[in-house]
């Protein structure tokens, strides 16, 4: 007996013969016994399947069991062969040997199999550094010392430190500090990978240095990315030309207000005081306060012209007179100059001179390792 609900949600009782019952139970049971028959088969037939491939697994297995044992057996005789006939073993030998200098075969595609012989561009800056024409940098000061080339770099800087008065050799004390000294030889390349220049520093070993005692103020101020492109675009909108300067030895212009006492050159010791050290009047490559200090001694020139830096970038400097105007970066030793009246700009290149080993590059055309390309629209830089 079961109930159905009519369409209006009144239930009424539905009486179901008994005929129709045993009919359904029938059919279900017919369907549950074909479902299990199905399925044993299927089992019957997975279980055969397995049976077959174990025994083709089995029949290949002993057939390399077999083919092994007998080539293993091929493989004695003909080495008792060889070793009764030597001429037959030397001439195994030599098929091993040429079998084995034949490369590979691949599918790869190399620049020997195109005829490609010229070098590859990414290592022609490497070839280039050592070509015969490029001096190979020295390991050691003696070395360098050998090389006239290096060595008449060797003296171009020590004249520079002496005209520069960088020192004066005082006799040695037990109470001094003394910090050592050495050689960097160092080859400029072009961005081309030609030769520009040998360049050789003299640098004071600045690890012996002790705080408090030989240096105190390190800190310079390092121009910004977003400054160098700012100054680019106004000299660009308001048509300024611009123009690069170097400071030759520029960290040797700083004064030092400590006192700093270094070991003499090596190599180039003074044959009448031997023993005495240089006391320190300016600034040196190497020493932690050098930046600090060229900075310092750049700035206030500057400001003494009429100059004033920027509070965003204290390596950015301002200078106006009526309606000129002049822009000057300054990045160790790399300025850039800009303005809008270019007498005035040259006035200035004029008195940095008198007052500074400047040297003038002429407009811009690499900067910071940015190569730039003056073109009719403008500036092209790549880097």
């Amino acid at each position: 007996m079961g109930e159905h609900s009519n369409g209006v949600g009144m239930s009424e009782k539905v009486t179901v013969p008994s005929s129709l019952n045993l009919h359904v139970d029938y059919i279900i049971t017919n369907t549950v016994a074909e479902a299990v028959a199905d399925t044993q088969q299927e089992k019957h037939s997975n279980v055969v399947g397995m049976a077959e491939q174990h025994l083709k697994t089995d029949n290949v297995t002993e057939i390399q069991l077999v083919e092994s044992d007998h080539e293993d057996k091929m493989h004695r005789q003909h080495l008792s062969h060889s070793q009764s006939n030597p001429a037959s073993l030397e001439s195994d030998l030599q098929l091993v040997h040429s079998s084995c200098a034949t490369p590979p075969s691949h599918t790869m595609v190399t620049r020997s199999q195109r005829g490609i012989l010229k070098p590859n561009p990414k290592y022609a800056l490497i070839s280039s550094r050592t070509s015969a024409t490029i001096p190979r940098e020295p390991s050691n000061f003696r070395s360098a010392l050998a090389h006239p080339c290096w060595k008449a770099v060797m003296d171009e800087e020590l004249e520079a430190l002496h005209r520069n008065q960088t020192w004066e050799l005082v006799p040695c004390t037990p109470a001094m500090h003394v910090i050592g000294s050495k050689w960097v030889l160092k080859t400029k390349l072009k961005h081309d990978g030609s030769l520009d220049r040998l360049k050789a520093l003299l640098v004071a070993k600045r690890y012996h240095q002790v705080d408090g005692l030989d240096y105190t103020e390190t800190y310079s101020p390092f121009i910004k990315p977003g400054t160098i492109r700012m100054v680019l675009s106004i000299a660009l909108v308001n048509k300024w030309s611009i123009r690069q300067l170097d400071v030759k030895n520029a960290f040797l212009h700083g004064f030092v207000s400590e006192d700093i006492y270094i070991e003499q050159p090596p190599g180039t010791v003074d044959p009448q005081y031997p023993s005495h050290v240089c006391k320190l009047k300016k600034a040196l490559y190497g020493l932690k306060q050098a930046p600090c200090a060229w900075f310092d001694r750049f700035s206030i020139f500057l400001l003494k012209y009429g100059f004033f830096y920027s509070l965003a970038d204290l390596s950015l400097f301002f200078f106006h007179s009526n309606s000129d105007t002049l822009i000057l970066l300054l990045y160790a030793d790399d300025i850039l100059l800009t303005g809008s009246f270019v007498p005035l700009v040259t006035h200035l290149i004029q008195l940095l001179s008198s007052e500074f080993a400047m040297k003038d590059l002429g407009p811009i055309h690499h900067f910071l390792g940015i190569e730039i390309t003056h073109t009719s629209e403008g500036l092209h830089l790549y880097q």
